[in-house]
């Protein structure tokens, strides 16, 4: 067992402290053992919807993959279409 892992997840997409454009369909990639040690920033929006939840964070590094959803691909045409 290597501790890798990749899940598909949903949320926003922050550049530049700003939110940009919400994403779906979105894979992310990272060694379980880096996320906490590489979480730089971490917001107080936990809410419990679920099993299994999370609040906002910023993570130092993380392999991210998935397009825009297409609607934001029309209003926004061009910019990161895909990540």
């Amino acid at each position: 067992m290597t501790g890798d892992f990749s899940v598909g997840a949903v949320g926003l997409w922050i550049e530049n402290g700003e939110i940009a454009f919400p994403v779906e369909e979105v894979t992310t990639a990272c060694s379980i053992d880096q996320i906490p040690k590489g979480i730089e920033r971490a917001g107080s929006d936990l809410l419990f919807h679920s099993s299994v939840v999370s609040p906002t964070f910023q993570a130092a590094e993380m392999t991210i993959s998935g397009r825009r959803p297409a609607r934001v691909q029309r209003e926004r045409p061009g910019a990161y279409d895909s990540f």
